[in-house]
């Protein structure tokens, strides 16, 4: 069995909370994603087991309902309460998140695109 990543199993932990928070079970949170996850990936994210990209972690995030960045905050969180160093800067409409972590990965920036404003989910923007 390949040896988990620290920072994978915490991501993997806000996820499945999250999750389980709202009542779905893996294959509702599938059904919920019209396809995008498959039950099994969402297991394999929810332990650790399975990288995911940006991109999906952020598509997951809002199918879960929640702001990716919040998410992400959670699981550095967790590796914080574990003794890892974790520092954060933020100016509006950005997140960027620093560890004592030597992995380039685990230095992550969120950024929304400028004057586009944020949508909720369930909300489209209007323009004609």
């Amino acid at each position: 069995m390949a040896q988990r990543d620290d920072f994978a199993v915490d991501l993997g932990g806000v996820l499945r909370s999250y999750r389980l928070s709202r009542g779905l079970s893996l294959q509702c949170l599938a059904a919920v994603s019209d396809g995008r996850f498959g039950s099994s990936v969402l297991g394999a994210y929810e332990r650790g087991e399975r990288d995911i990209s940006l991109r999906r972690f952020c598509d997951l995030a809002r199918c879960l309902g929640e702001d990716p960045p919040r998410l992400l905050a959670e699981a550095l969180a967790a590796r914080q309460r574990r003794g890892l160093a974790v520092t954060e800067s933020s100016a509006e409409g950005s997140l960027t998140v620093r560890t004592d972590d030597p992995d380039p990965g685990a230095h992550v920036s969120f950024a929304r695109a400028p004057g586009r404003p944020r949508e909720r989910r369930g909300e489209r923007s209007r323009s004609h």
